[in-house]
């Protein structure tokens, strides 16, 4: 799976974190599914939740408010796992992110997506595509493939490549 940009595809999925509004091509999700147990990693880095199994398969889950420097709620009852598929050395990995919830799969004109107004730290916003704005309120598109530094994959998913 290579890097989407706005312009190839214009199917996005839309999720909240935090009271934030955020939307993801649907090319990178494989599956939504209720957020139930998670394992601990001993030594984990901050910003992964724990494991899980998917289809058979142990799958990372990283808390996205860690990683975006959010407070996370107390109330934890609804929250979901968006799993994605991410390409990491020409391989593609599966990680699962936490979220609150995930309303819908939206069509969007892929040139409707403005540009992220970049502030403070570049390096924090590159994973941020652009902005969106639907239904009364921005929504932040991610960018998948950028969402995670190289270092942080291969953490997550023990692959050498």
């Amino acid at each position: 799976m290579k890097e989407t940009t706005a312009t190839e595809s214009n199917h996005y999925i839309s999720f909240s974190l935090a009271g934030e509004f955020f939307a993801i091509d649907v090319q990178h999700v494989t599956q939504v599914m209720r957020a139930s147990s998670f394992t601990s990693v001993p030594q984990a880095p901050d910003f992964l939740k724990g494991v899980t199994n998917f289809n058979g398969k142990i799958i990372p889950v990283v808390n996205l408010y860690q990683k975006f420097g959010f407070h996370e709620p107390e109330e934890k009852e609804h929250q979901l796992i968006i799993i994605l598929t991410v390409l990491f050395q020409d391989a593609e990995v599966e990680i699962g992110i936490l979220v609150d919830s995930s309303d819908e799969v939206f069509e969007w004109n892929p040139t409707d997506v403005k540009p992220y107004p970049v502030s403070g730290n570049q390096e924090k916003g590159a994973y941020i595509e652009g902005v969106i704005h639907r239904k009364n309120r921005f929504s932040f598109v991610l960018k998948v493939n950028s969402l995670f530094a190289d270092n942080e994959i291969k953490n997550l998913t023990n692959t050498e490549q």
